[in-house]
């Protein structure tokens, strides 16, 4: 059976420095995944505030006193355009117009009643590859903090036997 390298003998040094060498370029790949979990966290939360954006948008679109005001609108514009028209062709042209308005308003409601639907949906998608991400890049970060650590304590025992060799006696020097 071998006897292991004395602490200051040039073959522990090397095995000692190939360990610094594992741990430090494991922990640096680890950072990077650490970091790159962290931004895909930070992108796939931008993209769930935007979602909520438009549903606050869709919401806003199919709230009844917003149609109501905008039919409201159209109806004084056609009492004016009415009360201003000088032939009955002039109130054709006024009703056709608050009619088309009307219509429009009434599309857009239901569109955007379409699109609340499709965007809840999308929302809470969004909300559960959220969490997952989320308990994604705190593992990532862990792991990179933990890899981080025994890098530096690989180093510190490097550094140690490495002072050790320096003493005349132990490393080999006289």
């Amino acid at each position: 059976e071998a006897a292991a390298p004395a602490p200051g003998s040039v073959d522990r040094l090397e095995a000692e420095r190939e360990i610094v060498r594992q741990r430090c370029s494991l922990a640096d790949r680890l950072k990077k995944a650490a970091e790159a979990a962290a931004e895909t966290l930070r992108s796939e939360q931008r993209a769930y505030d935007a979602c909520l954006e438009q549903i606050r948008r869709s919401e806003d679109a199919i709230d009844g006193r917003a149609i109501r005001a905008g039919k409201d609108v159209a109806q004084r514009e056609f009492s004016r355009a009415r009360a201003a028209a000088q032939s009955p062709a002039d109130v054709e042209v006024a009703a056709r117009t608050w009619l088309k308005e009307i219509d429009r308003i009434n599309r857009e409601a239901r569109l955007a009643a379409t699109r609340l639907a499709k965007e809840r949906q999308a929302s809470a998608r969004l909300m559960v590859r959220l969490e997952r991400l989320s308990v994604e890049a705190d593992a990532a970060r862990i792991a990179a903090e933990s890899a981080a650590e025994e890098c530096l304590a690989a180093r510190h025992r490097l550094a140690s036997l490495e002072q050790i060799a320096e003493v005349p006696g132990f490393g080999g020097k006289a």
